[in-house]
């Protein structure tokens, strides 16, 4: 089953208060350096984006709708135009993302319809998750013409969903840098204190 990796760069980084795709991460441009160690999978990579092609990147796709601007549009937007029938998500903004977790997941396509890691609080991780697109699909198409825009309302209309405890993943990826995304000035601080 051949399967892809999309990687949603079209929000507006308004918590970031500056475009975070260009942030500094280690020595590179943060969705560089992202995409650069996503590469390392040998998969076809897209990029998602709002409404203009980001330069120096192959496969970037636009939104197909102008507004509201969510991470739904631009899954929809990608699984839209591609053919691939397993798809992992995650965002530009995941440079640590672990490879090993992504080949891991998407191994358990297509027997489940989607993988997606649970937090202990039982909060899902619905942007870093593993996805049939053939059966995905539809089902945005579906949230979207019903206005349903938050990617949360995937858990209780995605059939057959096999859900990851994040203690689970940490055989893998014991500091879960897979789930993690910078949203704010701090975030990054605080990473690069600790690390």
């Amino acid at each position: 089953m051949e399967a892809a990796i999309v990687v949603l760069a079209g929000g507006l980084s308004t918590r970031m208060g500056t475009n975070k795709l260009n942030i500094q991460f280690k020595g590179m441009p943060m969705l560089r350096y992202t995409v650069h160690r996503l590469k390392q999978l040998n998969l076809p990579i897209y990029i998602s984006v709002h409404d203009k092609h980001l330069e120096g990147f192959k496969n970037c796709i636009k939104d197909i709708h102008s507004s509201p601007r969510t991470p739904l549009l631009g899954m929809l937007s990608v699984c839209m135009k591609i053919k691939h029938e397993k798809i992992f998500v995650t965002t530009a903004d995941s440079p640590e993302i672990n490879l090993n977790v992504i080949r891991y997941m998407l191994d358990y396509l297509p027997t489940f319809s989607s993988v997606i890691p649970m937090w202990e609080s039982g909060k899902p991780e619905i942007i870093h998750a593993a996805y049939d697109r053939q059966k995905l699909t539809p089902i945005l198409e579906m949230m979207w013409n019903k206005n349903l825009y938050q990617v949360s309302s995937l858990l209780t209309l995605a059939p057959k969903p096999l859900f990851i405890s994040t203690e689970h993943l940490r055989h893998l990826d014991p500091q879960l840098t897979s789930l993690m995304d910078f949203d704010t000035p701090e975030e990054i601080h605080n990473y690069f204190n600790k690390n």
